[in-house]
């Protein structure tokens, strides 16, 4: 599940989850309500994901030649790794992998708006496009691999879709935890988020590149 892996540990999704539970925080002073915000902010994100790569599951069944699919896919995979790894050696110089600086206020100003659990979620749902630029690169390229892999979404494509979107889910569902029992605070975790982005991009880069050279490979095994 590298993909996986490297779209949960996205700085864009721990980013959003840190402004909610602090806007949350700031209006109620309840880490009880943050803590349901937080989990069903996640659900609506999965869900919202879910149905998502439905979608390009079955658009991406259409395609004829799986060949050619294929080398798009691993092409995606080591385009998103090296654009990952440029983030790491030069953050902030020109095309950035996280939400458009453009995009950020609105985002902002759509969370700062949620006061109630049952907001995280609706606002959850609208989230889930500004997150698009952060995790598309990851999830279009497993999504293309299971679609050149079976271009019938069986069983196995909903299982795939649920685990990998639980995996994605998971960061936030841990941060949510960690705020809501007082463990930490957003402003800790934020700085520590700050801290390591550029780690977290490397980590991602590389992730994704062997991703992408797996998916080329598998075109020429006997």
């Amino acid at each position: 599940m590298p993909a996986a892996l490297a779209d949960s540990i996205n700085p864009c999704a721990f980013a959003v989850m840190l402004l909610l539970l602090t806007s949350i925080l700031s209006r109620t002073k309840d880490r009880k309500k943050a803590l349901l915000a937080g989990l069903l902010f996640s659900l609506a994100i999965f869900i919202t994901y879910f149905l998502l790569g439905m979608g390009v599951l079955h658009l991406l069944g259409n395609v004829k030649s799986l060949f050619w699919l294929k080398w798009i896919v691993g092409i995606v995979g080591l385009l998103v790794g090296l654009a990952n790894i440029k983030d790491y050696f030069r953050y902030g110089k020109g095309f950035l992998m996280e939400i458009p600086v453009a995009r950020r206020p609105l985002m902002q100003k759509i969370i700062k708006k949620v006061v109630s659990p049952a907001g995280a979620f609706v606002v959850g749902v609208l989230v889930s496009l500004f997150l698009l630029p952060c995790s598309s690169g990851p999830y279009l390229t497993i999504l293309g691999y299971l679609s050149a892999e079976s271009q019938t979404l069986n069983l196995r494509g909903y299982i795939y879709l649920t685990v990998y979107n639980l995996i994605f889910v998971l960061p936030m569902l841990f941060i949510a935890a960690l705020i809501g029992f007082g463990y930490s605070t957003a402003e800790k975790i934020g700085q520590f988020k700050n801290k390591n982005t550029r780690l977290i991009h490397l980590i991602v880069g590389l992730l994704m590149l062997g991703l992408g050279i797996y998916v080329i490979g598998t075109l020429y095994r006997r």
